[in-house]
């Protein structure tokens, strides 16, 4: 059996004012054809579907690894290099199956609202109707029309954080090769909820949803369920929840599930997930804490297409005198090219931050030590095991405060974005992330308390205010229903593989 895997993943916040390009995607991962050959985000699940075909003795051909830190609209031009390159590689290799890794909320300039939706038509077209298509995907993401009727398969990441990618890319080379043979006939069932929030799925509540897909799972109920968190920041026609249920030739069954989860989405909508408190109150918080309180500032987090350099809660430390803090990181490469320049132990004046746009607040002219340097630097990624890039970075103290610069925009996923450069976040009473919840599973362990800032930013969490153009739908919080309502959305019931 030929198999083709190619990954091609970017989220994109409509409303954010940092493009996406080519170059983009090169600052952390862009590599044709040997990808899974890199210690890079992405690579260890092609590195999976390889391994797998050459123990189970499948024809393995790799087409594009493109990631890029999530941003404003991808530039149409860098798009479309992309997808076509992918589909050339599909018309080449003429394979049984094709294995892709998506994210599912990427939007291009010039009308590409649905670009996961294309990539999997593009393919679909390109592979033919007896190919097994199938993708895992981000649940941050928009399910579509598109994407259910070009895929035999959609897996998408049960967890937030996303620590998953791995057993998902299992699942679905199983599910695929299972596919291929005649084994299984998939039939895929959705429905989408009228409501628009992040799903930390550290919730008890919402542990308590993914151990329910988990059991239809192993229960031989359905071949795989998923939970759609939806993206609040993208301006597309499709934002909002949804669930995803895929049996073998069971439209009824499958049908039967997506509604049992819709219902419990719907009724979780005001009591799952963190409570969002102001920086004064947090700040306050902490000092008050023996050990270690870290504070997630959501509202300036890169992961959700953010500057990543905002300013308010540092610049609160500053005024307040606050001693014992961290912040980390602050997006400056400016900034940080001079604390290179001046080198470690070099005593400078910086602007720091607030060099975006008007979601960054006002630059801060802090009198700072460079305590230490590092070229190249990166962190753990997500999945505990590959590099995600930070470019050159540079730790600053100033005053009571110290302050991780660094040149190349990413949120922190792991506490090594910090020692790295020699600091102890263990040895600080309040460490500040730009992060709004990827950073939970690392760092849980270090903290006694975290909790969840609300302050002004490029994401501030009030979802009823977003701003839509293209989305014209009724949704929770915008409006509220005392019960659910009878959902003027879709239900989809698609089986490529035979009438339903």
């Amino acid at each position: 059996m030929r198999v083709l895997a190619g990954a091609i993943v970017t989220e994109t916040n409509s409303f954010s004012n940092i493009p996406t390009t080519l170059e983009s995607f090169r600052e952390t991962a862009l590599f044709y054809g040997d990808g899974s050959r890199h210690n890079v985000p992405l690579g260890d699940q092609l590195a999976l579907w390889r391994e797998r075909c050459a123990a189970e003795g499948h024809d393995y051909h790799e087409s594009v690894l493109a990631f890029a830190q999530p941003a404003g609209p991808t530039q149409s031009s860098a798009y479309l290099h992309l997808r076509d390159r992918l589909v050339s590689d599909v018309a080449a290799a003429r394979p049984d199956c094709v294995l892709l890794v998506l994210h599912g909320a990427m939007v291009a300039t010039d009308q590409h609202d649905d670009c996961e939706g294309d990539i999997l038509r593009a393919v679909r077209e390109c592979a033919g109707p007896d190919a097994v298509v199938g993708a895992v995907l981000d649940p941050h993401c928009h399910l579509t029309s598109a994407m259910l009727e070009n895929a035999d398969l959609l897996c998408f990441m049960k967890e937030y954080p996303h620590s998953d990618g791995l057993a998902r890319a299992a699942d679905l080379f199983r599910l695929a090769l299972a596919t291929s043979t005649g084994a299984v006939r998939p039939c895929l069932a959705a429905r989408a909820v009228p409501v628009v929030r992040l799903w930390p799925t550290q919730d008890p509540l919402m542990r308590g949803l993914i151990e329910r897909c988990e059991r239809l799972e192993e229960d031989g109920g359905a071949l795989s369920v998923s939970f759609v968190h939806g993206f609040p920041w993208g301006d597309v026609a499709d934002v909002g929840s949804a669930v995803l249920a895929i049996t073998d030739d069971d439209p009824a069954g499958a049908r039967a599930i997506v509604d049992e989860i819709a219902a419990s989405i719907w009724e979780a909508r005001e009591r799952a997930g963190p409570t969002f408190i102001s920086i004064n109150e947090a700040v306050e918080r902490g000092r008050r804490e023996p050990g270690l309180t870290i504070l997630a500032d959501v509202s300036d987090n890169p992961g959700g297409g953010a500057p990543g350099d905002s300013t308010f809660i540092l610049e609160h430390l500053v005024r307040r005198s606050v001693e014992s803090a961290v912040v980390a990181t602050i997006f400056d490469p400016q900034a940080t090219a001079f604390a290179h320049a001046v080198g470690a132990g070099g005593q400078l004046q910086l602007r720091v931050g607030g060099k975006t746009g008007p979601a960054s607040g006002a630059p801060l002219d802090l009198d700072c030590e460079v305590v230490a340097l590092r070229r190249n630097y990166d962190q753990t990624f997500l999945d505990g095991v590959t590099r995600s890039p930070m470019g050159d970075a540079a730790w600053l103290k100033s005053g009571g405060i110290d302050i991780i610069i660094n040149s190349v925009r990413t949120q922190v996923f792991h506490p090594d974005a910090i020692t790295g450069l020699g600091l102890d976040p263990t040895e600080r009473s309040l460490v500040v992330v730009k992060s709004t919840n990827h950073f939970y599973g690392a760092f849980r362990p270090l903290a006694s308390e975290i909790l969840f800032v609300g302050a002004p930013g490029a994401l501030t969490p009030d979802y009823g205010s977003i701003p839509y153009t293209k989305f014209g739908g009724r949704y929770w919080p915008r409006e509220d229903w005392p019960v659910a309502p009878a959902l003027p959305t879709f239900q989809r019931i698609v089986s490529r593989r035979g009438a339903v």
